[in-house]
């Protein structure tokens, strides 16, 4: 049985040049009692950022967050941060993947299964009005995967029953 916590995580993908940026999200999502995953908070001195991202970081949250510029989307950490957070939502769909860019060139440049997507622009200009709707989203996608993880337990208790029958 997997243990959860009372409040979703959430994993920020972004480029080092956009951290102010990041930093920001950080702060107002964890007033909002969602708790991030930053690396340069969540990896620890001495650590390997790699092992620490795609074994410790990604695959412990319920959502990805990955904030797209010009920068952060020609960076190769964060493109594999991308194909990682989709293998994860291909295995486990209730890890939400959840795709920003600041501005609808950055969107026009994305690889074409990522413009597919619903892709919002996230900048200082509607910070605002998408903070509310990012932080309804991380939250209907942690409520959905605790409830996905509930019913599979269930399940296995059920089985376990039987066969003990």
């Amino acid at each position: 049985m997997e243990q959860r916590n009372n409040k979703p995580r959430v994993f920020l993908s972004h480029s080092k040049r956009n951290v102010d940026f990041i930093k920001r999200i950080d702060g107002d999502l964890r007033g909002c009692q969602i708790d991030t995953w930053l690396d340069e908070v969540d990896i620890r001195h001495g650590r390997s950022w790699q092992d620490s991202i795609f074994e410790y970081g990604i695959p412990t949250c319920d959502a990805v967050i990955v904030y797209l510029t010009e920068v952060s989307a020609q960076s190769p950490v964060v493109k594999k941060e991308i194909d990682v957070a989709l293998l994860q939502n291909l295995k486990d769909k209730s890890v939400a993947f959840l795709p920003y860019v600041n501005n609808e060139k950055v969107r026009d440049e994305l690889r074409p299964d990522i413009q597919a997507l619903q892709v919002p622009e996230w900048n200082d200009n509607n910070y605002n009005f998408q903070l509310p709707r990012v932080v309804a989203e991380i939250w209907r996608s942690y409520l959905e995967r605790t409830i996905a993880i509930a019913v599979k337990d269930e399940h296995l208790k059920r089985i376990e029953s039987e066969l003990e029958l």
